[in-house]
């Protein structure tokens, strides 16, 4: 009676740290948005106007005559930027931002799908991107300027190297998790140990891939859905396998350590994922 109490406290306090971890997450993000992130080099010390123009403004987004028509001067003062068209007819739709020497800018609400990037000096002169798409939820772009050759030079910058981070940290929270639970939990054989360690790394390559896929294409939103849906069936097969192969100890017990490594491995998980998301 007192390892079912004890098995119950621990499934229950998982659900609650998820829960409170959940909500606090939440709470803090109402909806992700795509974005488009530049990253702009080669104007070391200048001072410069950038922004993506569009052939279209799609969303809350408005063109210089919408400004003219409707705009507040006080809260969008007029900027030269504003009335730059191009023989393709791609225009300034209402954003802009003033930077200095290398850095970035993030368009991060309702960016146009089709743009080029614009940049403007402040003696006028204007450098302009190829056309350029989103590829990804959020994308990134590499623009590079050569101003002997007025050469713009635009490569995908996308930031891979979190997401190889963050697969790597969640496969590996999960597998301590779950092989501390199998220990709480009371099992000692060494083939019990090598069984939940192997399943865990075919499950958790597959789901992480997956679900590092999602997040490439799709929102984090959409990424957390894919994530409980996901680690929904891998419950109920690992409850499975255990049940069946998990001889150490009786079969509940197995199905039950399932169900309470996978709640804690998914809360930790999903942590992660957000925060580097």
């Amino acid at each position: 009676m007192r390892k079912f109490r004890f098995y119950l406290f621990v499934i229950l306090s998982i659900f609650l740290f998820l829960f409170i971890g959940s909500n606090i997450r939440v709470n803090a993000d109402v909806g992700p948005k795509p974005s488009v992130n530049i990253k702009i080099t080669g104007l070391e010390g200048e001072k410069y106007t950038a922004t993506l123009i569009s052939q279209k403004a799609g969303g809350p987004n408005f063109t210089y005559e919408d400004w003219l028509e409707n705009g507040d001067p006080e809260y969008q003062p007029y900027h030269r930027i504003m009335e730059y068209r191009d023989s393709e007819g791609f225009k300034w739709i209402g954003s802009h931002w003033e930077l200095e020497g290398d850095t970035s800018f993030v368009w991060g609400y309702y960016p146009p799908s089709t743009f080029k990037v614009l940049i403007m000096l402040e003696d006028g002169t204007y450098f302009t991107s190829p056309v350029l798409e989103r590829y990804a939820f959020n994308t990134y772009y590499h623009v590079i300027i050569d101003r002997t050759e007025n050469i713009v030079e635009v490569k995908k910058n996308y930031d891979y190297t979190t997401e190889i981070i963050s697969l790597l940290l969640r496969l590996l929270a999960t597998v301590l998790i779950e092989i501390g639970i199998l220990y709480l939990f009371g099992y000692r054989n060494s083939r019990s140990y090598k069984l939940v360690l192997i399943v865990n790394i075919i499950t958790q390559i597959f789901l992480n891939v997956l679900l590092n896929i999602t997040s490439y294409y799709q929102s984090v939103l959409v990424g957390v859905i894919i994530y409980i849906l996901l680690e929904f069936l891998i419950v109920l097969g690992e409850a499975i396998i255990y049940g069946i192969f998990l001889k150490e100890k009786k079969k509940w017990l197995a199905v039950v350590y399932a169900i309470a490594a996978n709640i804690a491995s998914f809360g930790i998980g999903l942590l992660i994922y957000l925060a580097l998301a």
